[in-house]
């Protein structure tokens, strides 16, 4: 066993050299080098942690440590958080060495210094308390120093670690969610600048889609004060909703009130005849199996069931078209089309309305 022991502290002994080398002989490494730099730091540490672990087990187990209290695993219990606090500390500040940002405290401080002294007189106090002979020949008293001394080491570097860390995180959230409302103002802004700049007369059509009821308000309300400029806003959804712009008219409709419930009645029914075919022109004009997914309709399905249930009154019925919509949407691909999500609540409609 204590053999065993002082063959794991001899190869323990050649992963700090290793490390030695890497972190003190070799020259700074640049670009592709940082990479290898780090493998190597991470490999070796690894070994070395593995080895005074298995060191540890010996000792514990051979009576090395007899002069603490407590049976055999708690010993190495011990002594394993000594071995893993003190190595993790090590790995660390040569993973940190050339780290060019804001480092902890305690990092900045012993990372030159921490490499090179702590790993030797871990293997140095493993192998005194190996060895039965070399044991003997010091007092207990002076043997727990060494160890303290590691375990200070690895518990503040840790702890140190932890707190600089958290607080790291603490500032990229900061910073994330400024970013994120300087992301929000931009776009906010440009949204409303699309809307100042549109000509009603010609593109009414192109911020039709900023009056849906989930926008901002201060948007919504916006696009709507410009869409009512139009001299006649309500001829010009009518005549939208008979092209393909049908999806942006529905947007509209399905949020918003028009002055005239009943001129609308039969323009929305052409107009769901009419998503019946933007829906088969897009699926007979995807070219790959990507184009399909099974949220694809989701939202214009959502708008032309919104505006069914708007308009819908006891003598005027959208059952019909709906139902062609949801023929529609069995309409052949070359192509595998999934089960779209939009399906079951076009049919649940489909059902209310026929009983009613």
């Amino acid at each position: 066993m204590i053999l065993l022991g002082n063959i794991l502290l001899l190869l323990a002994s050649l992963f700090y050299f290793g490390l030695f080398i890497v972190l003190y002989v070799e020259s700074k490494p640049h670009g592709d080098g940082l990479m290898g730099y780090g493998w190597a730091v991470i490999l070796l540490n690894l070994g070395l942690i593995l080895s005074m672990l298995l060191v540890s087990l010996l000792i514990a187990y051979k009576g090395g440590l007899n002069w603490i209290k407590g049976s055999v695993w708690t010993k190495f219990g011990w002594t394993s958080l000594v071995v893993l606090g003190s190595l993790l500390t090590t790995a660390f500040c040569a993973l940190m060495k050339y780290e060019p940002g804001p480092l902890p405290v305690f990092f900045k401080v012993i990372s030159s210094l921490g490499p090179a002294i702590m790993p030797p007189l871990l293997i140095l106090s493993g192998f005194v308390l190996l060895n039965p002979g070399l044991l003997s020949m010091f007092p207990h008293s002076f043997l727990k120093w060494p160890l303290l001394l590691l375990a200070f080491y690895g518990a503040i570097g840790l702890l140190s670690g932890i707190v600089a860390w958290g607080a790291d995180a603490i500032r990229q959230q900061s910073i994330s969610k400024i970013y994120q409302k300087q992301q929000y103002s931009s776009n906010q802004q440009r949204m409303l600048n699309d809307i100042d700049s549109c000509d009603v007369l010609k593109n009414m059509v192109f911020i039709l889609v900023f009056t849906d009821a989930n926008q901002q308000t201060e948007i919504r309300n916006r696009a709507l004060e410009k869409i009512k400029t139009h001299p006649d806003w309500q001829g010009e959804m009518i005549r939208l909703i008979h092209t393909e712009w049908a999806p942006e008219v529905f947007t509209f409709l399905a949020s918003n009130d028009v002055d005239d419930l009943s001129r609308f009645t039969e323009p929305v029914r052409l107009g769901f005849l009419q998503m019946s075919v933007v829906i088969r022109k897009r699926i007979r004009s995807s070219t790959h199996p990507s184009h399909f997914y099974k949220g694809m309709f989701n939202w214009d399905m959502e708008q032309v069931l919104k505006t069914a249930e708007r308009f819908r009154t006891p003598v005027v019925n959208y059952n019909k078209e709906i139902k062609e919509i949801r023929e529609a949407l069995n309409e052949p691909s070359e192509w595998e089309k999934p089960a779209f999500d939009c399906v079951p609540a076009l049919d649940r409609y489909i059902r209310k309305t026929e009983q009613n």
